[in-house]
């Protein structure tokens, strides 16, 4: 199992990607599937997948249309993570 990352050595390997600059730069502590969906380039529900199944610690499911919520803190980890163990998520060409 790969060592775990902290949230600021998350924010700085993903600073150094320019396809990931939205979420180093935007320091908004909540992030919706729909902001994260847009700004990677993928499917909706990769991110509803991805909350589901409890990839992004403390994502929250709202009930009804609000959705699901992720900490920023824990995205920048969960994506960093993918990013050094190659399983980038990345903006279509």
């Amino acid at each position: 199992m790969a060592e775990s990352l902290t949230a600021d050595q998350a924010e700085a390997i993903l600073g150094t990607l320019p396809e990931y600059d939205i979420f180093t730069k935007d320091k908004k502590p909540w992030w919706t599937t729909d902001d994260v969906a847009k700004a990677l380039g993928v499917g909706r529900q990769i991110v509803l997948d991805w909350c589901a199944n409890q990839d992004i610690i403390g994502a929250v499911k709202y009930p009804g249309a609000a959705g699901w919520r992720m900490p920023r803190s824990q995205l920048l980890i969960f994506l960093a993570q993918r990013h050094v163990n190659g399983g980038e998520v990345r903006k279509q060409a």
